[in-house]
């Protein structure tokens, strides 16, 4: 499961059964294919992982804080 920061458009966390936090930065997409025939231009995005936590335990969910940049929670399967 993954969730967008309300403060930075390109800034998101996920979570998952594997107990893991990460907290992702999107990159600038950028042209790797246009096709001038039929107007169709491919954009590819990347994600760079820049912070990842491990719990140990299941998780099910995760939400930011709507009032600090800085703050989320999380949920556990137990």
């Amino acid at each position: 499961k993954y969730f967008p920061s309300p403060f930075h458009s390109n800034v998101f966390a996920s979570c998952s059964a594997d107990g893991t936090i990460k907290i992702w930065h999107e990159k600038i997409p950028f042209v790797i294919l246009i096709d001038v025939c039929s107007d169709f231009i491919f954009f590819y995005y990347s994600s760079e992982c820049l912070m990842r936590f491990d719990l140990c335990t299941s998780l099910e969910d995760i939400g930011w804080s709507p009032y600090t940049s800085t703050t989320f929670a999380v949920a556990a399967a137990d």
